[in-house]
């Protein structure tokens, strides 16, 4: 089996950045590095027929990346480590920004875990307005 590196490990063979991919450890290993939660268990995909995206979706979704990565952005380090950890994840505070960012940015976004300035980063992306209470602008956002 392999695993993907959610921060920087460093082990025998040489120093893995996040998102690499690690092989040939042994199964304990691993599992010891995924329990930490600094690697991930890779997924194996399954073949299925090509998806077609027509391009307005793919325009629409690169722009909602743009939103959840800004909104993402304007939190601080301790507030992407309690982001994480409300979503399950388990980070380092001793993780640098961009890869907390990179850690979080695929998960599936929780808004009422985000920070008011996240939200209205989220807002001002989807013409919504910022000034709104938190439980009327999140209601905005969800709808």
């Amino acid at each position: 089996m392999a695993i993907i590196c959610n921060w920087y490990i460093k082990t025998s063979a040489g120093l893995y950045g996040p998102t690499e991919v690690i092989e040939g450890l042994d199964a304990a290993e691993e599992q010891r590095l995924i329990d930490l939660g600094a690697a991930s268990p890779t997924i194996t995909p399954t073949l299925q027929p090509a998806e077609v995206v027509a391009p307005a979706a793919e325009t629409e979704r690169a722009e909602n990346d743009e939103a959840i990565m800004a909104a993402l952005d304007a939190m601080s380090k301790k507030e992407l480590v309690h982001y994480g950890a409300a979503l399950g994840i388990k980070l380092s505070d001793r993780s640098n920004k961009v890869d907390l960012v990179n850690v979080l940015k695929g998960e599936d976004l929780t808004l009422e875990a985000l920070t008011d300035e996240a939200l209205a980063v989220l807002a001002k992306y989807e013409g919504i307005d910022d000034t709104l209470p938190r439980e009327e602008l999140i209601a905005a956002l969800e709808g």
